[in-house]
Order: C-alpha cells, then sequence, then structure tokens
C-alpha cells in the first residue's frame, strides 16, 4: 500500500509540472520585469538557448511550437523513443560547469518521464512485454499506415497472457529464452496493476488529455495517442472499466470534427449546408485511427465501451459522408479521399471479429444492435435515420456464421423491428440484411446435418411474412428464389416454411408481389413435387388455389387453374408411391 501511495505521488507530481509548464507561469513573468530581461520558461535567456555549444538540448531537434495552450506557444525537443529517454545531465556528469538549459528541455522531460510511466505500466501484466506487441505482432509504426491484416490483430482472451510470449514459437514456454520475463502469478500481477492504474489514472488522463489537445507535432500527437492505446489495453485487462471509459471518452472526443466556429461536431445528422463546414485536421484523423485501432487491438476487453467506439465513428462516417462498403468492394471505398483508410480500418474490424472470444463478440453486436436501435427511434420521429451499425450488423455476422446460435436471435429480431418501420430506407436496409444473412447461414449450417438450426434459420424468413409491407415481401420471395435454387434438395421437412411464405404473397394488394409469389409457386411445382413430404402435397394444391382466388391479376388466377391440373396429373401418375407411402 505504501509502494503504491509515493507511484501516486509521483504521478500527481508529474501531472502538476506539465500542467505548470504548459500554463503562463506569473512568477516568471514577474521576475522578468524586475530583472529587464525575457526569461523563458526553461529558465533560460534567449541568448543563452541560442548558445549551441553551451546549452543543454540544444544539438536536438526543437519544435517552436510543439505545443498551443491558452493562445501561448511552448517549444519541445523531440522525444526519444519510448523507453529509451535518459536525462542528458547524467551524461555530463564529467564537466565541470554546469550546462544552461535549452528551451523545452523540462517539458520535454516530463513528457519523456509521463510516457515512459504509462510504457512501463504496459510491460507489467504476467509477461513483460507491451499489450500492444501481445495482440498485434505486426503492429504499424503510425496509425496512419495500412490497416492490419487478419492474421496479425489475431486477439485472444485475458486469460490466454501468461502463456504468451513475444518472438516464440507456437508451445514455447513463456520463461524461454526469448528474452520475456515471468513476474509472479498473473492474478499478483493484474493486482498490482489494477492498484497502480487505480490510484494514478486521474492524473495522468488529465495530462494525456492536455498534451493531446496543446500537441502541434504530429509525432508528439502520436506517442500520446499511443499511451492511451496502452492505457485502454490495461484498464481492460484488470476490469477497470469505468477508467477504461473515461480514457475512450476522451479519445472520442478528439476524434470529433470540428464545425466552423472550432467547435465539436457532435450532432451526427448532416444539413444541406453542412459538408463545407466541416473540418477535419489531421490531428483529429490521427485520434480517428488510434480509436478503432484500439478496437482492432483491445477488442477483447472493450465489454461496454464498445458503444462509445461505434459511437465515435458513426458521427465520423456521416459527417464526412462516408460509406461502409462489404469488403468486396474496396475498390470504390479508395475513391473516398481521405476517408478511404477509415473505410478500410472499420471492415478490417468487421473481419477480425471471427478472432474475438464469445463474450465480446456479444458485446460487440449487442452494441451495434443498441445502435441500430437508436435509428429506429430516429425513424419514428421524422427524422433521417443512420444506417452505419445495420451495416456494420451484417459484416460481423457474415464472418461469424460458425457461431450463429450465440447472435443469431438478437440480430434477427432487431432487424424484424425495423421492417415494419414506416421508414422505406430503413425497412429496405433491414429486409435486405435478412436476406442476405439467412441464405449465408443455410448454406453454413445446411451440410452440417443440424436440422434444428436449419429450422430457426429458416423460421426467420418465415416471420418476414408478418411485416404487410410489400418492399419486404419482395425481398423475402427473392430470398425464397436463391434457397430454392442452391438447397431446394435440402429443405425436407421445412418445406411448410417455404409454401407458407409463397402463400402470404398471394394475400397482398400488390400484383408485383403476386406475380413473383406464383413464379416461385410455378418453380416448386416444375422441380420439386416429387421431393416435397407427403404432408405437403396436400398444402401445395391449397397455395395453388389461393393464387386461383386472388383478384390482383386475372392471367395468374387463370394459369394457377391450370397449375393445379397438373398437380392432379403428378399425383395420379404417383398414386401407388402416394399410397405406400
Amino acid at each position: 500500500e505504501q509502494s503504491t501511495k509515493v507511484f501516486a505521488d509521483i504521478i500527481c507530481s508529474l501531472h502538476l509540472f506539465i500542467q505548470n509548464q504548459l500554463q503562463p507561469n506569473l512568477s516568471a513573468s514577474l521576475t522578468a520585469s524586475s530583472s529587464g530581461h525575457q526569461v523563458h520558461q526553461d529558465g533560460a535567456t534567449p541568448s543563452e538557448v541560442g548558445g549551441m555549444s553551451t546549452t543543454l538540448g540544444s544539438g536536438s531537434n526543437i519544435y517552436r511550437e510543439g505545443f498551443q495552450f491558452g493562445g501561448t506557444t511552448h517549444a519541445v525537443l523531440a522525444l526519444s523513443p519510448v523507453g529509451t529517454a535518459r536525462g542528458m545531465l547524467l551524461q555530463m556528469l564529467d564537466k565541470q560547469d554546469a550546462p544552461q538549459v535549452a528551451e523545452g528541455y523540462a517539458l520535454s522531460e516530463g513528457v519523456s518521464c509521463l510516457l515512459d510511466t504509462v510504457h512501463s505500466v504496459g510491460l507489467s501484466p504476467v509477461v513483460e512485454t507491451p499489450l500492444d506487441d501481445v495482440h498485434l505482432t505486426a503492429e504499424p509504426a503510425n496509425f496512419e499506415s495500412a490497416a492490419p491484416s487478419v492474421s496479425s490483430v489475431r486477439q485472444m482472451s485475458p486469460s490466454a497472457h501468461s502463456s504468451v510470449s513475444v518472438g516464440s514459437g507456437p508451445g514455447a514456454d513463456a520463461s524461454s529464452d526469448c528474452g520475456v520475463k515471468v513476474i509472479g502469478t498473473e492474478a499478483d500481477s493484474d493486482r498490482v496493476v489494477h492498484e497502480m492504474v487505480k490510484v494514478s489514472s486521474k492524473d495522468i488522463l488529465g495530462s494525456l488529455s492536455l498534451l493531446l489537445d496543446a500537441s502541434q507535432v504530429p509525432s508528439i500527437t502520436e506517442a500520446v495517442l499511443r499511451a492511451f492505446h496502452t492505457l485502454v489495453g490495461v484498464c481492460g485487462r484488470v476490469e477497470l472499466d469505468t477508467v477504461m471509459q473515461s480514457f475512450l471518452q476522451n479519445l472520442s472526443k478528439a476524434s470529433q470534427p470540428l464545425d466552423a466556429l472550432g467547435q465539436p461536431t457532435i450532432s451526427p445528422v448532416l444539413q444541406d449546408d453542412r459538408p463545407t463546414a466541416i473540418k477535419m485536421t489531421s490531428k483529429k484523423l490521427q485520434c480517428t485511427k488510434c480509436l478503432l485501432s484500439v478496437a482492432l487491438v483491445h477488442g477483447v476487453v472493450l465489454r461496454n465501451s464498445w458503444l462509445t467506439v461505434l459511437e465515435t465513428y458513426q458521427t465520423v462516417f456521416s459527417i464526412l459522408g462516408l460509406q461502409v462498403l462489404p469488403s468486396n468492394h474496396q475498390d470504390e471505398a479508395l475513391s473516398q479521399g481521405e476517408g478511404s483508410h477509415l473505410v478500410l480500418l472499420l471492415q478490417q474490424l468487421c473481419q477480425n471479429s471471427s478472432f474475438l472470444s464469445d463474450k465480446a463478440l456479444l458485446d460487440l453486436l449487442s452494441s451495434l444492435s443498441t445502435l441500430f436501435k437508436v435509428a429506429e427511434r430516429q425513424a419514428r420521429s421524422g427524422r433521417e435515420p443512420l444506417l452505419f451499425a445495420s451495416h456494420l450488423l451484417v459484416l460481423c455476422c457474415k464472418v461469424n456464421l460458425k457461431r450463429l446460435d450465440l447472435f443469431w436471435q438478437i440480430v434477427v429480431d432487431r432487424f424484424l423491428s425495423a421492417c415494419s418501420s414506416n421508414h422505406a430506407g430503413l425497412r429496405e436496409v433491414s429486409a435486405k440484411a435478412l436476406t442476405t444473412l439467412i441464405p449465408l447461414a443455410l448454406q453454413e449450417h445446411g451440410s452440417a446435418g443440424n436440422r434444428e438450426v436449419f429450422h430457426n434459420i429458416l423460421s426467420s424468413l418465415s416471420k418476414m411474412s408478418d411485416v404487410s409491407r410489400a418492399d419486404v415481401c419482395h425481398q423475402q420471395l427473392s430470398c425464397v428464389f436463391q434457397i430454392l435454387q442452391s438447397l431446394g434438395d435440402q429443405l425436407g421437412d421445412d418445406w411448410p416454411l417455404i409454401l407458407q411464405i409463397i402463400r402470404s404473397s398471394a394475400q397482398l394488394d400488390q400484383s408485383a408481389v403476386v406475380q413473383l409469389g406464383f413464379e416461385a409457386l410455378q418453380l416448386v411445382a416444375a422441380d420439386f413435387l416429387a421431393l416435397l413430404p407427403l404432408a405437403c402435397l396436400t398444402l401445395c394444391l391449397d397455395v395453388a388455389s389461393t393464387f386461383g382466388l386472388q383478384t390482383q391479376d386475372l392471367n395468374i388466377s387463370l394459369t394457377a387453374v391450370g397449375l393445379l391440373w397438373n398437380m392432379s396429373d403428378f399425383l395420379c401418375h404417383h398414386q401407388s408411391t402416394i399410397e405406400v407411402g
């Protein structure tokens, strides 16, 4: 407990030091006015700062406008790679005269200490290697680089960390010669990290948020974002969900595009004159890509915080006019300019959801379902709904059909509910989502011979008949055609579901839907009568009679009578087989 308090005091002091460096120093101003010359924040006069041979830190790159805070610019030295910085005074112990300090040196040391502290916290769990490296063995050098490949972002459950050693082959021992040191048990390590983050998170978050807001140099922004990235992963692992949410909310705020007045744009609804007033700076893009990188790498421990990430991306995509496209349309995505990389990263997130644990996948899909529910409320209130979540739900479900039993009912119920909406666009997207996923799910599980799963999937298609909307019914019947052509010989005892769908189309007052339903019946009568279970033959005749009685299209009624004669001929020719059955 004592060491934890000491660590908290160190972080608090470091936070106050950085804050003091960035804020105008009243005492320094008073000293300058009394002494008659200007004093820089680090204590050196302009002439001293310019003395290249005698000034500490002057040999390094100095960003004269490294930070901007409260209308004041602050110089900062180029930061050393995290974990490699050394105080320059230690390198000059053999000097007789103390060197003068360059402008920005103290602030640079404070920032380096903070980032090194965060890096050390990231090294603390059982295996002494950054969480980024555990999750992402081929992480890009910066968030501007291309999206990671599927194989490079395979996410693991938290319990797997104790057995992973970076750089070792499969099955290698974590304490082997790969340079990884095991420190106690996983429970002990997590407890230590939990306390360290818990007592220091407020000051670390305050410092990082201040630095991120004030940073004017991409490389410094990158270093601060990596600290956010590491801490989100650590908080997720030790289950400090509230702290993790705070870090993510700060990243979310930093990602929001600015309007013409320089204020964060939080409304996802575009107005006619809005696109010309939106400013997406390079730093905002860095923050946005970092937020998605967090989801790619640490998605397994985000839990309820998935919603914060997804809400941010929905807002950014809507404001920038980006579209979530299927992965086979990546060439089209590339035509969207600056936003193309965001689109590709988002598609990669959906692809990599197949590597999430069952619990993490449910967290992701539940958050998407919640976001899509918001779109339904928008439609009911007369606003244009955002369809971002629906596209992501389809993409995530496509790559996780092997685990369909985990999420199928949640996703289907959400889309079926939206199919009843008065908003035509929302109905179309929802019906399209269902009729895209159902054939894929049937193909995935039809060959496995699990009739119960097969029946449940087909029942989802049948439930679309409860929605008396012509556009929904049209997509439903198109899906029936697709199923008949690809899986007609596997329907077995589920034929009644198909026939009931076809019959329901005859009861609508849309001639186009009636026509499509009758064509489906003709296909059944021509190619599948011999495959129908005996109990379905009577049902098939009843469906044909329904089309004969409908009043939308006289030609269909007359053709249905002829179809009944053809079915009667079939029954007559196969009477002996039917009687034996």
